[in-house]
Parts: C-alpha cells; sequence; structure tokens
C-alpha cells in the first residue's frame, strides 16, 4: 500500500440544485505514481506527472499623476494562479476496461461544474476545473490533462505534515463554534458600505449571508430534535443521527462558501475610481474581515461535517457478554444467521470449545470472513 501522503487525490463538493441531483453522490480520485492502486477509486500510475506548479498574483490599483515621478500603487489583494496537470490512466497498471472508465468518471465530474478539491502531501486547494482535454491512444491508455482555477488554499486532511481541521467533539460543540463565526458576519453586515458596492452586490450579499444563517438554524434544529446520547437509542438511530447531523453540516459549510464567492466580487477595485480614500479603505476592510470569517466557518463546518461523517461508520467490532451456558451455536445464529460460524467465533476469541460455561465478553467482528 503507497504512502498516504503519496496520493493526489481530486474531491468533489456537490452542490444540488434541484430534486433530480439530491442522490449525486460526490465523485473522487485517488491517484499514486507506484503500481498499486489506493481504493477501487484509485488509480495506479495515475498520479499527475512532473511538478507542481504553485503560484499566485497581486491584483493591484495604479495611478500615474501628471508630474509625478513616482506612481501611486495600492496592492488590493493576493489571487492564486490557475494550476495545470497532465497525466496518464493505463489498464496495465489496473484493470481492464478501467482506463475509459476513469475518463468517463472524470468528465461526468468536470462537466457538473462543481468545486473540487485537489490535494497531495501537505497542498491542498479548492477551485474548479474549467479545461480539460483527453489523448486517446485507445481504450486501455489515455492521457489527461487539465486546468484548475483555485478559489483557495485549504488544510490538507489525512497527512501528518498538514496542519489538521480543528478536532470538534461532538455536534454541539461544533455549531457554537459556528454560531460564533456567523454572529461575527452578522455584525460585520452592520458595517457593509452599501453606497460604495454596484448594482445588486449588496443583495447578494445579504442573500448568501441569510442562506447561511438558515443553515445554521436548521442544523440546531436538527440537534434539538435528536440529541446525542439520549438513553434507549439504538445503534442504527445513533449512526442515522450522526449521518443526518453530518449533512446538515454539509449544507452549512456549503452556504459559507456560497458567501465566500459572492463577496470575491465585493473589494475596493470593482469601484474604486470614484471612492473617496476614506470609502476605499473602508470597504477593503469590511470584505476582508467578511472574506476571513465566511472562510472560518466554512472550515469549522467542515471540521465538525467530518467528525460527524466518521462517527456515522459503524465499528468494524462489537463485543458481546455472553450469558453462562450460552454456547456459541446461539451466538453466531443471532449475529450472522448461521450457527456454523461459531468456529469463525470461537478463533476470533481464542475458544476451543462452542459452549461458555460461563459468562464471557466476546469479541464480535461486524462482518464474518469468508
Amino acid at each position: 500500500m503507497p504512502d498516504a501522503e503519496r496520493i493526489f487525490v481530486i474531491q468533489e463538493v456537490v452542490v444540488t440544485r434541484d430534486a433530480a441531483d439530491a442522490d449525486l453522490r460526490p465523485a473522487r480520485f485517488e491517484w499514486t505514481a507506484t503500481r498499486e492502486a489506493t481504493t477501487t477509486q484509485g488509480g495506479a500510475r495515475a498520479c499527475p506527472t512532473g511538478s507542481w506548479a504553485l503560484g499566485g498574483r497581486l491584483l493591484r490599483s495604479r495611478t500615474d499623476y501628471p508630474g509625478s515621478p513616482l506612481p501611486s500603487e495600492q496592492v488590493l489583494s493576493a489571487v492564486q494562479k490557475d494550476h495545470h496537470f497532465v497525466g496518464e490512466w493505463n489498464d496495465k497498471w489496473n484493470k481492464p476496461g478501467y482506463a475509459a472508465e476513469e475518463m468517463q468518471r472524470f468528465e461526468d465530474m468536470v462537466r457538473r461544474g462543481n468545486r473540487v478539491q485537489i490535494s497531495f502531501e501537505s497542498q491542498a486547494f479548492e477551485g474548479v476545473i474549467y479545461d480539460w482535454e483527453f489523448q486517446y491512444k485507445g481504450a486501455w491508455q489515455i492521457q489527461y490533462s487539465f486546468n484548475f482555477s483555485v478559489h483557495t488554499r485549504i488544510a490538507a486532511k489525512n497527512t501528518s505534515t498538514a496542519r489538521q481541521p480543528q478536532h470538534v467533539p461532538n455536534a454541539a460543540e461544533a455549531l457554537d463554534v459556528i454560531s460564533n463565526s456567523t454572529q461575527e458576519l452578522i455584525d460585520l453586515q452592520d458595517g457593509m458600505p452599501r453606497g460604495s458596492l454596484v448594482g445588486d452586490l449588496p443583495d447578494l450579499v445579504d442573500a448568501a449571508l441569510a442562506g447561511l444563517v438558515d443553515a445554521r438554524n436548521r442544523a440546531a434544529g436538527a440537534l434539538a430534535d435528536a440529541p446525542f446520547g439520549t438513553s434507549g437509542q439504538s445503534v442504527a438511530d445513533v449512526l442515522d443521527r450522526y449521518r443526518k447531523m453530518g449533512a446538515q453540516l454539509r449544507a452549512v459549510e456549503h452556504e459559507a462558501a456560497e458567501l465566500c464567492n459572492v463577496l470575491l466580487d465585493a473589494r475596493s477595485d470593482v469601484t474604486v475610481g470614484w471612492q473617496s480614500v476614506d470609502t476605499f479603505f473602508d470597504l477593503e476592510k469590511w470584505s476582508r474581515a467578511t472574506r476571513y470569517m465566511g472562510r472560518a466557518a466554512m472550515g469549522q463546518a467542515d471540521a465538525a461535517a467530518s467528525v460527524m461523517e466518521a462517527e456515522a461508520k459503524p465499528p468494524a467490532k462489537r463485543t458481546y457478554q455472553a450469558h453462562a451456558g450460552e454456547s456459541l451455536y446461539a451466538i453466531a445464529a443471532r449475529f450472522y444467521g448461521d450457527p456454523g460460524a461459531w468456529s469463525f467465533l470461537a478463533a476470533q476469541n481464542q475458544l476451543s470449545s462452542p459452549v461458555l460455561r460461563e459468562g464471557k465478553l466476546l469479541t464480535i467482528p461486524l462482518q464474518r470472513a469468508p
């Protein structure tokens, strides 16, 4: 198995637009440079070749005053340059039909136009793949290239060298943290320099913030209706509640991301031609602070949702307190529907007999080995 830090990952961030898309599952690609794939979603020797070119540029406002020996130039913001990737899908290192299937999966994802997260080692970014091309040498060997428009740098997940997202112990604490960020955004909105924003941009920002507040309130309502830790809950109920909370927190993350996207146009450079100096800096201060708090809410929701989604996965094993005189036949029939599985349970618990002469704490794998 290749080192987890040497996997090139593309994770789609699905945006559900209507009922037809409600069951759409996010696409995920895990490509390595070795001959071993990581999962069924992965591809051996499918990792982009060459180095990953990282860079950016400054957006500036320059004014050349008549008679002045030097221009006046102000830095408005910094943006990431587009990233370009080239690689190959090849059946030789994977299963028959892999290259054609991977090409179709990849094209289906990029045509949807959703945001994706791309990561490798400690580098991770979120943005949109806007241009792609395939060199079709045959159904078994297909070269790819694509361009990636970077929206923001994010903390890479599942790597030891990257800064990990803040651990959120439970849903209630997660919502408290998100609520603090949301309240900061509401407070900042009171100081929005509306007169300096062109067109319907103020209304768009208001609507995006309202969407974030609404998503946060829905998550809080779901938590209040189905609190964790209530006695009498079955395992299935608990796991279902974790899944639902994960979905609610993903909705909060999506709304925060939408707010950040709208704010990309709320910068002082859009109306710099007729702003006063005071208005210029008021707008820049508000827009920077609002984008920062929007990204904070998005990151907290992502971290909390990851925790909920991890908790929603049932454990690989469970424990069972056997009663005195209870046999492994009965226990195997109870958990696997097959009394003949007693020998599997016996091997898992270092037992030589199907008869338990006294109560014993057993380890019960959720799935029986073939």
